[in-house]
């Protein structure tokens, strides 16, 4: 799990951002440069690699889409090594006047 903080510094470092929200969500708005998560987490091989570290994040507080995408990317079938969480989400994000889409 990581702040507001930490996010923005992996942000600005250029660190892979996942909306782990559905789509209509991420239609609505997102955190810039977020890629939606894929239906099959292998996807984002495509994106990144898995020993590259990458953030997933949702709507925050009492949703846990984003904890759940990062357990599947954890996991033995897809082997993520560095998977951070941020815990504020979207809307800690918009709060702060962070970019999004």
């Amino acid at each position: 799990m990581i702040d507001l903080a930490i996010a923005k510094e992996f942000y600005d470092r250029g660190v892979l951002f996942i909306d782990a929200r559905d789509d209509h969500e991420y239609r609505e708005g997102h955190i810039a440069g977020a890629r939606l998560a894929p239906a099959n987490p292998g996807e984002i091989l495509r994106w990144t690699t898995a020993d590259d570290p990458v953030v997933t994040y949702c709507s925050g507080g009492e949703c846990d889409l984003s904890m759940n995408l990062s357990m599947n990317l954890m996991g033995e079938d897809w082997g993520f090594a560095r998977v951070f969480v941020f815990d504020g989400g979207l809307p800690e994000w918009i709060a702060a006047g962070y970019p999004v889409e």
